[in-house]
């Protein structure tokens, strides 16, 4: 998970009984699966579920379920493209490989 990404569980639902607003607070879950990359300044709204080895964009917003190994951007964050698993792992191998020829 990138810096500055924000998860929100909880929403306020406001209603009106006589003059007086009540303000009666909920709390949705968030579930990310395995081997997911949040990227920095995402936004993951409460419910939703970000399936494994999926990507969200930085500055993503998302609003709905994710599908496992898919890449998501856009505010609300859409589903752009989809990988399979083996494409998914060959990305991270061939960072890793980068990273460490430096």
């Amino acid at each position: 998970m990138g810096p500055r990404c924000t998860l929100v569980c909880n929403t306020h639902h406001f209603s009106v009984q006589g003059s007086e607003w009540v303000d009666s607070p909920s709390s949705k879950p968030i579930v990310i699966g395995d081997e997911c990359f949040i990227a920095t300044g995402a936004t993951i709204l409460g419910g939703v579920s970000i399936g494994s080895r999926s990507i969200v964009a930085a500055g993503a917003v998302v609003t709905e379920d994710v599908p496992p190994n898919s890449f998501v951007a856009g505010v609300p964050a859409t589903v752009k493209r989809t990988t399979t698993p083996d494409r998914h792992h060959s990305n991270y191998k061939n960072c890793e490989e980068n990273a460490s020829s430096g």
